[in-house]
């Protein structure tokens, strides 16, 4: 069985319906490259979602091309993973996010507050949820408003503090910033904080004297780019921060940390203004989604690489694509036909 072909039988339009029923019967595979195809036939999505197959009807609620009363149906599935799917489907009408922001899975409520879609009133709900996991998702959502964000910085969790603070840096106004200039569990939050001059000199002079910023810090700041080479294959993934940040860096330095095992890495890399266009190319094919928004937003990608981010799989990175202040009128009608109404609403 040659499943690469058949893979891509599976997902052609010219397929019959007739072949795409046989395919999916032939292998896990190919159940899921039907299911998951932009082409499927209409027939075979309420067939999918209406068989007794749960794995099938997870795959089909996550294909984007989901009739709302079969999400509707789906929604109410006895199976948290295929409500999940349903919760997490960009095609998911807002009626549906609200009462599954209720569910008593925490992983289906987790997936509503990372919806794009996602209104400000379940955002605000979902930021007081009794599941950690469920409040880190409402932290790592681009679009929670500052007031929720104020909010979950109070938060009894480190890890839901610290997300807020590093997903939402640049948003919070100094004088939280200045809150948080020792804060305990985020060397980098410290870092940013002193490194991006947002609090009185006399706080950043106490940062430096107390230890709250590692010492190699200044001395990277102030490194020749001859000098910061010794720590670009440091270990330390925070020296590497430090690399991409200093005023010295380089292209060349940004190319080597371009492909970091750390996304922390490669999206900072991807938000310099230094990093060349060839490295901002590869970059805006990365696996990461949070790599790909801080290069959406960045004013130095070249337009090639917003044309190929518009066409992203990925909502999330084409809405940011539409918040680039350099991007062209001829991106912005592109992605004002995009199936997805928030996209299409942020391009006009």
């Amino acid at each position: 069985m040659d499943l690469v072909a058949l893979k891509k039988e599976a997902k052609s339009k010219k397929t019959s319906v007739t072949r795409l029923r046989e395919l999916a019967g032939l292998h896990p595979d190919l159940a899921k490259a039907v299911a998951k195809s932009a082409h499927i036939p209409p027939v075979l999505l309420e067939e999918f979602a209406r068989s007794s197959d749960a794995t099938l009807q997870k795959l089909v609620a996550a294909n984007k091309k989901m009739p709302v009363v079969l999400l509707e149906y789906l929604s109410g599935h006895k199976r948290g993973d295929v409500v999940k799917a349903v919760a997490a489907n960009p095609s998911t009408p807002v009626h549906i996010l609200e009462r599954l922001a209720l569910h008593k899975n925490e992983a289906v409520r987790q997936a509503v507050a990372l919806q794009s879609l996602c209104p400000v009133a379940v955002l605000e709900q979902l930021a007081m949820d009794a599941a950690k996991i469920v409040r880190v998702a409402v932290a790592n959502q681009p679009r929670t408003p500052v007031h929720i964000l104020e909010q979950l910085l109070t938060d009894a969790e480190p890890e839901v503090v610290t997300t807020v603070l590093l997903k939402h840096f640049f948003r919070l106004p100094n004088t939280i910033l200045e809150e948080f200039a020792f804060y305990p569990h985020s060397a980098l939050v410290r870092n940013w904080i002193y490194d991006t001059k947002r609090v009185p000199e006399s706080t950043r002079e106490q940062m430096l004297l107390s230890g709250a910023v590692r010492p190699e810090y200044k001395e990277i700041l102030q490194a020749s780019p001859e000098e910061l080479w010794q720590w670009v294959k440091s270990a330390n993934e925070e020296l590497k921060l430090f690399v991409i940040r200093a005023p010295y860096t380089t292209p060349e330095i940004l190319e080597v940390l371009a492909v970091d095992a750390s996304w922390d890495v490669r999206r900072e890399v991807a938000s310099n203004k230094k990093t060349s266009a060839a490295v901002l190319q590869k970059l805006a094919l990365d696996e990461s989604r949070e790599v790909k928004i801080r290069l959406a937003i960045n004013s130095a990608a070249p337009l090639e690489v917003l044309e190929i981010l518009a066409k992203d799989a990925d909502a999330e990175v084409r809405y940011w694509v539409t918040q680039n202040r350099v991007v062209s009128l001829e991106i912005l009608r592109l992605l004002a036909t995009d199936p997805i109404e928030k996209v299409r609403l942020a391009a006009l």
